[in-house]
């Protein structure tokens, strides 16, 4: 439990810490009526504000939690997407070079080099992206992380 005395800029905050035969309803009540006397007896000139630890926390995560459940939704879509491009820019390319492909069908070549011939561009492309994409993400993933209260570095020091 979270006990807060706000004066004009200071915020102090007094923790409780209730044991489990306390913490039954009738139990905390008692508590918190106690709390809350003893408190008007130090403060009496400020209000009796308190909130649960667990609340907090579930609070302060309830939106790292919509906004992970947005982003699978958003990745998906994204990757469908892409999906859906590259499928068409394939096919795209099949049809005009299909003279190309023929060739080396004809002369005996086989379906792997074929697919090497049809596939060496959208490899190096790929390549590319993955190079700048890497960093990228490492970083944004690092300064995600950074805003948690049990955040550990990924610094060579901590790995196995």
């Amino acid at each position: 439990m979270l006990i807060r005395h706000t004066k004009q800029v200071i915020k102090l905050n007094l923790l409780v810490k209730l044991t489990v035969s306390k913490a039954s309803v009738t139990g905390l009540n008692n508590s918190i009526a106690q709390i809350q006397g003893k408190w008007n007896q130090i403060f009496p000139e400020s209000t009796f504000n308190y909130t649960f630890l667990d609340q907090n926390f579930e609070a302060q995560y309830k939106k790292d939690m919509a906004f992970g459940a947005a982003f699978q939704i958003f990745t998906a879509l994204a990757i469908l997407i892409a999906a859906m491009g590259l499928f068409g820019l394939t096919s795209y390319t099949v049809v005009q070079r299909k003279k190309e492909i023929g060739m080396p069908k004809v002369n005996g070549g086989t379906i792997p080099q074929v697919l090497a011939l049809l596939n060496k561009d959208f490899i190096k492309w790929v390549g590319v992206a993955f190079v700048i994409a890497v960093p990228i993400s490492w970083y944004a993933m690092n300064q995600w992380l950074e805003g948690f209260g049990n955040y550990i570095s990924s610094e060579s020091s901590h790995r196995f």
